[in-house]
């Protein structure tokens, strides 16, 4: 069974599994959630200051809650599109 993870981070897809970071691409998505996972990586860069990074501002309340509930939903969709020998799992910071 071949895992895959679920995280933000920055400058890189939202994916990664035991080699690394995952291009959406090489896996057998469908182009709305392709989509939907590089939007979700966009929106956890949105805030972040590059020439200052810890000016960054964190997230607004409603901002993070939107989010939240988007990891999640993209980790079921992503489970429901890769199958069972496939284990999604989801990293929450």
């Amino acid at each position: 069974m071949r895992t895959i993870r679920l995280m933000a981070d920055y400058q890189c897809w939202p994916l990664w599994d035991e080699d690394g970071n995952v291009d959406p691409a090489d896996l057998p998505l469908s182009d709305a959630l392709r989509r939907r996972l590089v939007a979700w990586a966009q929106a956890f860069e949105a805030g972040f200051d590059w020439d200052d990074p810890a000016a960054s501002p964190p997230m607004s309340p409603q901002a993070e809650a939107a989010f939240v509930a988007e990891r999640e939903r993209l980790g079921a969709d992503l489970q429901a599109e890769l199958g069972e020998a496939w284990r999604v799992t989801v990293h929450s910071p």
